[in-house]
């Protein structure tokens, strides 16, 4: 075999410094001139590393996990190669949220969809390229609202290739960060975590969040920002912009849960042969196959095809996180999914799925800011400052009345009553320029 001058090279320096080395060596358990080496349940080659297949078959054939101790243990296994999984964190959250302290182990459609996500991910792992430190490092990163996440990758022959994975979960402190701030922790973790590599080099970082390409401008930050950013101020880096639908890489992250291929009648056919519910209801009145032999149910509004539960994750996926769902609500996701599809409990499952989402987390209107406590100047005669509040709704009155406005005055103290039909600003107004009695 031809494995290049330098293979050789390095073997003949190794055989004759052999005999001054201060630790012996074992020639049963040495392998010299592969193209490829098993170590430590990875393969080693000339163009990467990747996890060895023989440990990933524990993986593929892995069950559906029936108590927490089985649950702990796929969970471990699959950490092991997490720098080999993009988005690992945020795949990962709904099987990790059950190991925590005083949570029900509940395996609901989330489970099941990060379950066999994981295992996909595992079984066709990319090959990680080696660092190479006389080139420039590209930094990716991106954050949902679950984790974050990062890609280290360099530029090879015109291509970008990833060189390592990291990501991790999002605590509850961190899940109230604004947009802005949650992007910044993304990088500030990626950059450490990366440390080694980008310490004493130029690198880009390439985010989708444009604010942060003006990160040396912002005077008026939060603390938080601030800290962060005093802290970047110790690498060479130069930050890009880049669109979440181009920056691929790492934006994984906020679109964990998108499925984007569709399914095909072939697989409802196969799935529905193998699903209990389906072989139950088959041979009633209300089900029949359609033209392609696949299983619908007869409806008001038409045939609606019976969705077998190994493909119910996906058909969730398909009507909520890709850009045809829209990240809708979960009525709107309903009405989209019951408008083709049908299975029992699917309102439950739409709900649940919608509400665990973590793109719609990270955007959703968590209240209105509140406006800080003002201060009021000492009034120096009656009426010239006044408090109002309004109490109710109580049980109406004869004549209607369900509500009381309260007017104290703040320079005496006085405080009116006034009986109130409703809370509209034109009858609090009226109240309030009656003169008192």
């Amino acid at each position: 075999m031809n494995h290049g001058n330098n293979s050789w090279t390095s073997f003949a320096i190794f055989c004759s410094s052999s005999g001054r080395l201060t630790s012996n060596c074992s020639f049963k358990k040495c392998h010299f001139l592969q193209k490829q080496v098993h170590y430590l349940g990875h393969i080693v080659s000339a163009e990467g590393i990747q996890p060895d297949d023989r440990k990933l078959e524990a993986v593929r054939n892995y069950p559906v996990p029936t108590s927490v101790k089985h649950f702990r243990a796929f969970v471990g296994l699959c950490s092991y190669y997490r720098r080999f999984v993009k988005s690992f964190a945020s795949i990962a959250h709904p099987l990790t949220h059950l190991t925590k302290k005083d949570v029900h182990f509940q395996w609901g459609p989330e489970q099941q969809l990060a379950f066999e996500t994981l295992k996909e991910r595992l079984t066709s792992p990319p090959i990680l390229a080696y660092p190479d430190f006389t080139s420039s490092f590209i930094l990716a990163t991106d954050a949902s609202g679950c984790g974050v996440g990062a890609v280290l990758s360099q530029l090879h022959d015109g291509k970008e290739h990833p060189v390592a994975y990291a990501s991790r979960a999002l605590n509850k402190a961190e899940m109230n960060y604004s947009a802005t701030e949650l992007e910044l922790l993304a990088i500030v973790y990626a950059v450490n975590y990366f440390h080694q590599y980008l310490w004493g080099s130029h690198f880009t970082i390439i985010t989708d969040h444009a604010a942060l390409r003006y990160l040396h401008q912002m005077k008026d930050s939060n603390s938080r920002i601030m800290r962060w950013s005093l802290l970047l101020e110790e690498y060479a880096y130069t930050p890009k912009y880049k669109k979440g639908t181009i920056n691929s890489n790492a934006d994984g992250l906020s679109r964990a849960f998108a499925v984007v291929e569709t399914l095909s009648s072939d697989q409802f056919i196969a799935q529905q042969a193998q699903d209990s519910f389906c072989n139950r209801v088959k041979n009633t009145p209300k089900y029949c196959n359609t033209g392609d032999g696949v299983l619908a149910k007869h409806t008001r509004q038409g045939l609606r095809i019976v969705v077998p539960s190994s493909l119910r994750l996906k058909v969730l996926a398909l009507n909520h996180s890709t850009p045809q769902g829209g990240h809708c609500g979960h009525r709107k996701t309903y009405q989209a999914a019951s408008s083709k599809y049908f299975w029992p409990g699917m309102a439950k499952d739409v709900a649940s799925f919608v509400r665990r989402c973590p793109q719609c987390a990270l955007v959703k209107d968590h209240g209105r800011v509140k406006p800080p406590m003002g201060k009021f100047n000492d009034p120096k005669q009656a009426f010239e400052a006044i408090s109002i509040d309004i109490v109710g709704p109580l049980p109406p009155t004869p004549d209607g009345f369900k509500y009381i406005l309260t007017v104290i005055d703040q320079f005496s103290r006085f405080v009116q009553f006034y009986a109130l039909k409703t809370q509209t600003a034109e009858e609090i107004a009226q109240k309030i320029s009656c003169p008192l009695l």
